[in-house]
């Protein structure tokens, strides 16, 4: 369970994705190697161009960003032995007006070394975690799924890492071709990947009572540990809105480059006719160069969202 600077950036919030990608459904509907097992009832090539074509997620995410809602929220930083080092509580409530948003803290309580003497962070998973859900300063916010957030930026090690890392936020399970090594396994429906997952559909009811189909993705048993990255990826679609109630999966990787075990759920409801996140989960450890191991988890509830600013 370990990762490096690179994948610290990747895979901070992988949960949430867009499989909006024309090629990417032609590949996995028409592909003979890809095979579902599913109910006997299920148009399965329809549900999956549903899957692959899915922006609510997505969606859900910038939901998130854009309208004002309460967050309760948890940090905690450990070290090997699962000893705590540092952990931060926060009480927070997001504001929109004139599409800006800020945040404001109303308590927050810290305990060891999160921070350094100048006040920077110790740990880039708590810095990124900060940037995406407490940014310091106001900022510009939009509902509008655009393909700029796809595009590659050029600047900085930092400013490309956050590039990429919005690329796996919004397309897990595609290829990331500007990830050297693994960008290609990252794609679960390319016809390389195929023959290494098993594919299933099923229904189960969501913890709030919500009638879904299922898309469980696993990474075949014995195969070699290192052919893919996402190891498992679950995803619950409302069966009558087809919109994504959560999502959990598992990323692992282990070579002298990369090495990371990463593990993220979000759970989404339906509010007035919008899909907002209301618990965030995250668990992860990875290798930094140069920096002890990162061991982080962290928890983020929200509530009271103002859909109508």
């Amino acid at each position: 369970m370990k990762g490096t600077f690179l994948i610290v950036s990747l895979f901070l919030l992988s949960s949430f994705c867009s499989y909006a990608q024309d090629d990417a459904v032609f590949r996995a509907v028409q592909l003979k190697e890809f095979i579902i097992t599913a109910e006997d009832d299920l148009d399965a090539q329809a549900f999956m161009e549903k899957v692959i074509t899915d922006s609510s997620f997505y969606q859900a995410f910038l939901n998130l960003k854009y309208y004002p809602h309460q967050m309760n929220s948890f940090l905690e930083v450990r070290n090997k032995g699962e000893k705590e080092k540092a952990k931060l509580k926060r009480n927070a409530t997001q504001h929109l007006a004139k599409n800006t948003r800020w945040v404001t803290i109303e308590t927050e309580e810290i305990t060891g070394k999160l921070y350094d003497r100048k006040g920077e962070h110790n740990y880039l998973t708590a810095e990124m975690y900060d940037e995406l859900f407490f940014p310091k300063h106001p900022e510009p916010a939009s509902r509008s799924i655009s393909k700029m957030e796809q595009e590659e930026v050029k600047g900085s090690r930092m400013e490309e890492y956050k590039s990429q890392l919005k690329k796996m936020m919004f397309n897990p399970g595609q290829e990331i071709s500007s990830v050297p090594f693994i960008g290609d396994r990252m794609d679960i429906f390319s016809t390389e990947m195929i023959p290494y997952y098993d594919y299933t559909v099923y229904s189960a009811y969501t913890a709030d009572s919500v009638w879904c189909y299922v898309f469980h993705v696993e990474a075949k048993q014995g195969m070699s540990k290192n052919k893919t990255v996402i190891k498992r990826m679950i995803s619950y679609f409302d069966k009558e809105t087809m919109k994504v109630m959560n999502r959990e999966y598992v990323l692992k990787n282990n070579t002298f480059l990369f090495d990371f075990d990463i593990w993220m759920k979000v759970d989404n409801e339906m509010r007035n006719g919008e899909l907002v996140p209301m618990h965030i989960q995250y668990d992860g450890e990875w290798d930094i160069p140069f920096k002890s191991v990162e061991n982080i988890t962290f928890d983020i509830r929200c509530s009271g969202y103002q859909l109508k600013p």
